[in-house]
């Protein structure tokens, strides 16, 4: 973990204007610089440099913060790898409190790293003097430039080839971490150790900063078993990872393409379609959606068209929407019936004729109801019923009303159903049964969550209130930005503040700002700046723009004291808001009903009192 101290030093050495000027031609204004945006298309200049805040800002896509924000979005870096990324530019070596057990684990990586680049090297190396590799390759479509691009290479039909390499090198690694690395294979007899790769095509599998961290070999022939891939290690989870995400990340694409094996990324990304990744042979995992998290948000599988590939598509449709992503199946089998999978299909067909299929590729209420309609054909009368009771408990399921009289529309128009009795259905089902005990569920919690900020643990519920929230967030930001500029107003209203804000990132913004003026670190606007650069970007964006409007009032603890009655009221007509909305419940029992009423007249109290302040 990377010390406050040494953040605030990275930011303090990596000025702004001259970090972004090696990225974007800059013309001086003002007291800063403005230049086109690097991260949407335009001619007309909207980004903007202001030097003395140390922060940019573009007025065209909203994207804002100071320099880490940058680098990360340039770079295609997290938060972590940002601060690296800049220690490095600017000569500072980053210290870090780590334990002896983690050290051990973080040199066993690194040492697995720099034995699979030499190996990368050998096999790359190696398939320039392979014809027999050469022309499988060919013959797949690829050529120098994606062999080179991928690092694709050749493992020699020979016992060992490359644990000799190791061993005739200068610096011969321990044989015992070549097989941690999954390189070789110790024999049984105890004579020695042999290559685990022998005779395949190399995919060298690296990570999102770069590194080699396993491989995958493919036979050349139809000899089982097809693909070989490393075992697990301490530099490489198959279920944390995905093939080709090192190049996708850099394509700015919002959107990425996840396909099964690694022909079919590769073969995406010489076709011009860089946004694509590969789940390296293995059901997709939360783990390797939350990474796709963080450079995309709308996820696009497309999965072979085999029984195998479609059952990993339903198992990924969940795991990706539960993510937060907006998700969509691709269908290639619509577009030509005799592929299988993207590669071939981009052996029959044009970027152009993939593209196509990919924008008209299902929703995933779409895909669900479809694959609904193959289980029960709605073609006999016994079996239409069937499907419509499973596909309304899916419609029923959407949360947006918009969205669900959306797909409504479009589900009465192709299964031929009264769109008016399709939605009293979708109503009944939304009040009634399953979905009663879930609205129950979700009443109990929200009361509990009441309770339990108003006793002190102040747990951020979720709503549907967005506007108000959004306003709340802004008002609590700016309280935030008045108390970083003054010790004696931070000591005044620290205590009050921490009891009444309701947004749980800003809870920790005020945390980590008392924790700089308890320890005498760097205080002010930026400070709250750094602080948030790894949080989410309308987080970073809100507060770029509240710091470049920023005037310091001639009364900061008067302008506390405002923004503190105005939170607490708003606060108050949102919980009161909330209940209001729970009390309209038919189904809601008197035992529940009576306790959100005495939650209700607490917090008019509570209101009160805000309004009363002066």
């Amino acid at each position: 973990m990377i010390s406050q101290q040494q953040i605030d030093e990275i930011i303090e050495k990596n000025d702004i204007g001259e970090v972004i000027g090696e990225y974007v031609k800059l013309e001086r204004k003002g007291s800063g610089y403005s230049g086109l945006c690097p991260f949407h298309n335009e001619k007309t200049p909207s980004f903007s440099v202001h030097e003395g805040k140390q922060i940019f800002k573009c007025f065209g896509c909203g994207k804002g913060g100071n320099v880490v924000n940058f680098i990360m979005l340039a770079e295609n870096l997290n938060y972590p790898e940002a601060l690296e990324f800049l220690a490095k530019r600017a000569g500072i070596r980053l210290e870090r409190a780590v334990s002896r057990e983690q050290e051990e684990r973080s040199r066993l990586r690194n040492d697995i790293y720099s034995v699979n680049r030499v190996a990368a090297r050998f096999f790359y190396e190696t398939l320039k003097h392979a014809p027999s590799a050469q022309k499988y390759l060919y013959d797949r479509g690829l050529r120098a430039e994606t062999v080179k691009q991928f690092g694709l290479g050749f493992a020699p039909d020979s016992w060992d080839a490359l644990y000799r390499h190791f061993t005739q090198s200068g610096a011969a690694p321990d044989p015992a971490l070549l097989e941690k690395a999954g390189l070789i294979t110790a024999r049984k007899d105890g004579s020695g150790y042999y290559d685990k790769f022998r005779n395949r095509i190399m995919f060298p599998i690296l990570d999102v900063s770069g590194n080699v961290i396993a491989f995958g070999g493919r036979v050349l022939d139809d000899s089982l078993p097809k693909y070989l891939n490393s075992p697990e290690t301490p530099a490489y989870s198959k279920g944390s990872n995905l093939y080709g995400l090192n190049l996708a990340k850099k394509s700015q694409s919002e959107r990425v393409l996840i396909v099964e094996g690694y022909m079919d990324c590769i073969a995406l990304h010489k076709a011009g379609i860089g946004w694509a990744v590969a789940s390296l042979g293995t059901a997709l995992t939360q783990a390797q959606a939350r990474l796709l998290k963080k450079y995309f948000t709308e996820a696009i599988i497309g999965y072979d068209a085999d029984g195998a590939g479609q059952k990993a598509t339903l198992r990924g449709l969940d795991i990706l929407a539960q993510a937060g992503f907006r998700v969509r199946v691709l269908s290639l089998s619509e577009a030509d019936a005799g592929v299988k999978d993207p590669d071939e299909f981009l052996r029959r067909h044009s970027a152009e004729d993939l593209l196509k299929a990919v924008d008209a590729s299902k929703s995933l209420i779409e895909y669900k109801i479809q694959k609904i309609s193959e289980k029960y054909p709605p073609s006999s009368l016994e079996s239409k019923a069937m499907f419509l009771r499973a596909s309304t408990k899916i419609l029923a399921g959407i949360r947006g009303e918009a969205e669900r009289d959306l797909y409504a529309e479009w589900f009465s128009g192709t299964y031929r159903i009264s769109k008016d009795a399709l939605l009293a259905e979708l109503e009944r089902l939304r009040r009634g049964g399953a979905s009663s005990t879930a609205d129950m569920q979700e009443s109990r919690r929200v009361i509990k969550n009441i309770k339990t900020r108003e006793n002190g643990n102040n747990t951020e519920e979720e709503d549907v209130h967005s506007a108000e929230k959004l306003k709340l967030d802004k008002l609590e930001k700016t309280l935030l930005l008045l108390m970083s500029d003054d010790s004696h107003t931070m000591e005044r209203y620290y205590e009050k503040v921490r009891g009444l804000l309701y947004c749980e990132r800003n809870k920790i913004l005020l945390e980590r700002l008392k924790n700089r003026f308890d320890s005498g670190g760097k205080t002010g606007l930026e400070a709250v700046l750094s602080d948030a650069a790894d949080a989410p970007e309308a987080d970073v964006r809100l507060l770029t723009d509240l710091i470049g409007k920023w005037l310091r009032p001639p009364d900061p603890e008067a302008a506390c004291e405002a923004l503190i009655r105005t939170c607490g009221i708003l606060n108050c007509d949102r919980k009161i808001a909330c209940i209001n909305e729970m009390l309209e419940n038919a189904e809601i029992n008197e035992e529940d009903r009576a306790a959100l009423v005495k939650e209700t007249a607490a917090i008019i109290e509570e209101r009160k009192n805000f309004k009363n302040e002066r």
